[in-house]
């Protein structure tokens, strides 16, 4: 994912998530994604943790946010995405990115 969009639902993804010191892809992980202000509050207008699905087409975990978000054009946000194997932390991990206003051409 490369930008949030502005009053539009966006697509958060999470790549590469493999077993430790293998190359085998975790497919049956559940994550899920909290995305968070500068000031390190949750954003509103959605209901967090979002929980992701793994996307077989994408080898990746996919999660679709709603329109209703409180993001600003311009800011920056962290997205945090955390995995678990239903007992132990696989990865908790963090992505910086974007608000912008969708464009229409």
């Amino acid at each position: 994912m490369t930008a949030l969009f502005v009053g539009n639902p966006s697509c958060l993804e999470m790549t590469d998530l493999f077993e430790c010191g293998t190359s085998v892809l975790i497919i049956d992980a559940a994550v899920s994604a909290t995305i968070y202000d500068s000031a390190g509050v949750e954003v509103t207008g959605q209901g967090w943790p979002l929980s992701m699905a793994f996307d077989s087409a994408k080898n990746s975990y996919v999660g679709v946010t709603g329109s209703a978000m409180g993001i600003t054009a311009g800011l920056i946000y962290r997205v945090n995405y955390v995995a678990t194997d239903g007992a132990n932390v696989l990865t908790d991990q963090n992505q910086y990115v974007r608000a912008e206003e969708r464009r229409t051409t």
